[in-house]
């Protein structure tokens, strides 16, 4: 499988990227890259989080289907993120015009899939650590993402804005580490 998100730069050639099964654990977080495909093992994560869930759909680079900004969504439940996850699957793995954020406030937990095809895991570190060693994932070093272009595809745009007319989202500007 590749990262279709992102291509990195290689003897002259723009080419897919490709993250291995590891994980990284920094500064009290895991750290993952998934690619094409992987987004079972991200259903898998938000499946153990609590009510309320809240996601933050963080666009960063618009191409014409709203307002570059923060939007988070009401109040929704694991199995809404689910259906949300299920139905933008193709997306939100290989568009790189935003970053989005699952936050669970009753348990502490959060994940961010970032523009790169990050995962970001922080709180419930035991319990995320078994679902990645159960979906073939080891402790170990990432690549390092040097030169590169993000996909910014226009096949998505429509689906960009179905996303943000799924839900009556909160909006606020983005904070300078969200900017491209």
């Amino acid at each position: 499988m590749n990262n279709r998100k992102i291509r990195l730069l290689s003897d002259g050639e723009w080419i897919c990227t490709s993250f291995p099964k590891n994980y990284e654990e920094e500064n009290g977080r895991l750290v993952l890259g998934i690619n094409d495909g992987d987004m079972a093992l991200v259903k898998d994560l938000v499946s153990v989080l609590a009510s309320p869930v809240y996601m933050l759909y963080v666009l960063h680079t618009a191409r014409g289907e709203a307002n570059i900004g923060r939007y988070q969504s009401p109040v929704l439940s694991a199995e809404d993120v689910i259906s949300v996850l299920e139905q933008n699957e193709e997306f939100l793995l290989v568009d790189s015009r935003f970053d989005l954020w699952i936050h669970s406030p009753g348990v502490g937990a959060t994940i961010i899939l970032d523009r790169h095809n990050y995962l970001f895991l922080y709180g419930l570190q035991t319990l995320f650590k078994e679902r990645l060693l159960g979906n073939s994932f080891v402790q170990g070093l990432l690549p390092e993402i040097s030169a590169h272009q993000h996909s910014y595809l226009a096949e998505f745009d429509s689906v960009s804005a179905s996303l943000l007319k799924m839900y009556d989202w909160q909006f606020s500007e983005l904070h300078p580490e969200d900017e491209q």
